[in-house]
């Protein structure tokens, strides 16, 4: 017999699959160039917190995807799920640099996610990138 802790379980697993699946989606749009993708998955308010203090909106990160980003790769995803919000914490390589061939960093970050569950499924509302403590 299944109990409603049971569904309410299975339901917040699948709801942790989408959002990991709505990141996983972001990324391929970054390495694809995929402007389209990446601005329904990102909310029209999104902000983005960079690790060196700039604050980024929806048309900066955008601009981003294009000029910016050559390799990004997750390490690690944990997600959390708050009623129709979801929290990720990922740990992630990147490659940016004006070009493909020639990277000027390849940092490797923490960046928590806030997503929320709208009519147009999991988006990204906010994200704050850190780099990780050494040692």
């Amino acid at each position: 017999m299944t109990t409603s802790h049971d569904a309410t379980a299975a339901r917040v697993r699948n709801e942790e699959q989408a959002v990991t699946s709505t990141l996983q989606s972001l990324i391929r749009a970054y390495m694809d160039k995929d402007i389209v993708t990446a601005a329904h998955i990102y909310h029209d308010e999104v902000t983005w917190g960079h690790s060196v203090g700039r604050i980024e909106n929806k048309d900066a990160v955008l601009a981003d995807i294009q000029n910016r980003y050559w390799h990004i790769e997750f390490e690690q995803i944990a997600v959390q799920i708050v009623g129709v919000v979801a929290i990720a914490r990922t740990i992630m390589n990147y490659r940016t640099g004006t070009t493909p061939d020639v990277p000027t960093s390849k940092p490797h970050m923490s960046v928590l996610w806030v997503l929320t569950n709208t009519g147009k499924g999991w988006q990204v509302l906010a994200a704050q990138s850190v780099r990780p403590p050494v040692g």
